[in-house]
C-alpha cells in the first residue's frame, strides 16, 4: 500500500470531515475509531457522501485510546499493512465529567488526549521516517491556555475538574508537537498543531454541571465540523505548508500558543515522563 493516511477519531466531527476531504485524493485511508462498528459506519458514510469524488481505498480500525494495549495492537495492525505512513492526523480526544482511571492506572483525559497521540506516533516512527516527506498533524485547543502542568500530579488526584484536565491535555498536545518537530526535523517529518475553534459536535456531551450547561447554550453559535476541519485538512495536504514544522495554527494561519508551550525544558520533561508512562524509555 502507498500514500497511507491515518486519521484517528474519524467517525464524527472534525475527524470525520478531515477523512472525507482526504478521501477525495488518491491514497489509502485508515480510519481509526473506538469500535470496529463505528469505523465501518464512517467508511460507508464517506463513500455515500463522495460517490464519484472518492479516490481513496478506505480501511477501518478499532482502538480505544485509553488503553495502551489497544494502541500497541493498532500500531502492529498498521505496520502489517503499511511499509510507510505519509500523513498521521492525531485527532481522537475526549473530555470526561468525572475523574476516571484507565486500565493503565492513569487519569483518562491525560491518557486519551496526550498519551494516545504520543504513543501511536512513536510506535509508527519507522513508518513515518520511511518517506522523504511525511506529516504529523495534531489537534489541540485554545483550552491549553487554562492548562497547568503539575508533573507530580498529572493524574490530578489532588484536584480534579474536567476543564482543568482537558486544558492540561491540550497544552501537552502543543508541547508534544513542538518537541516532535525538533526531534524528527532531520528525518523529513513535519509536526504541526492546530486549534479548530468552538465546533458544534457531540464532543463534551454529558453531566458537566454548570460548565456543561454553558457549553450547551453556546453550541448554536459554534462553527460547523466542516469549518473546524479546514485547517487540519490544509496542514495535512496543502503545498503551502510543505516543510513547515513546529508551528501552531488556527484558520489557515499561524498563531502563538501560551508561552510555556514553547519552553524546551518543559517539552523535554513531558517527553521523558511520557516515555516512562508508555514504557518506551
Amino acid at each position: 500500500m502507498k500514500n497511507i493516511t491515518i486519521v484517528t477519531g474519524a467517525n464524527s466531527g472534525i475527524g470525520f470531515e478531515t477523512a472525507k476531504a482526504l478521501a477525495k485524493d488518491e491514497r489509502t485511508l485508515f480510519l481509526i475509531c473506538r469500535t470496529e462498528e463505528k469505523a465501518n459506519i464512517a467508511a460507508e458514510k464517506i463513500k455515500a457522501a463522495l460517490q464519484g469524488e472518492l479516490n481513496a481505498d478506505i480501511l477501518g480500525f478499532a482502538c480505544d485510546f485509553s488503553s495502551q494495549k489497544q494502541i500497541r495492537a493498532l500500531a502492529e495492525k498498521i505496520k502489517s499493512k503499511a511499509e510507510s505512513v505519509s500523513i498521521l492526523v492525531n485527532n481522537a480526544g475526549a473530555i470526561f465529567p468525572n475523574r476516571e482511571l484507565t486500565e493503565d492506572g492513569l487519569e483518562k483525559t491525560f491518557a486519551v488526549n496526550h498519551l494516545g497521540y504520543f504513543l501511536l506516533t512513536l510506535l509508527l516512527e519507522r513508518e513515518l521516517k520511511q518517506l522523504e516527506r511525511s506529516r504529523v498533524v495534531s489537534v489541540a485547543s485554545e483550552a491549553s491556555r487554562v492548562g497547568v502542568l503539575e508533573f507530580e500530579d498529572l493524574s490530578l488526584e489532588k484536584s480534579f475538574s474536567s476543564i482543568r484536565a482537558y486544558g492540561q491535555s491540550k497544552l501537552m498536545n502543543i508541547l508534544f508537537a513542538f518537541a516532535l518537530a525538533r526531534k524528527w526535523k532531520e528525518n523529513g517529518v513535519t509536526s504541526t498543531v492546530m486549534h479548530p475553534g468552538g465546533v458544534n459536535t457531540g464532543f463534551g456531551e454529558g453531566d458537566f454541571g454548570l460548565v456543561g450547561s454553558l457549553f450547551k447554550l453556546a453550541k448554536p453559535f459554534f462553527r460547523t465540523p466542516e469549518k473546524g476541519a479546514e485547517t487540519v485538512i490544509w496542514l495535512a495536504k496543502s503545498a503551502e505548508v510543505e516543510g513547515i514544522s513546529g508551528k501552531y495554527f488556527q484558520d489557515l494561519k499561524e498563531i502563538q500558543p501560551i508561552s510555556m508551550a514553547k519552553d524546551i525544558a518543559l517539552q523535554e520533561k513531558l517527553w521523558e515522563l511520557s516515555l516512562e508512562l508508555v514504557k518506551l524509555k
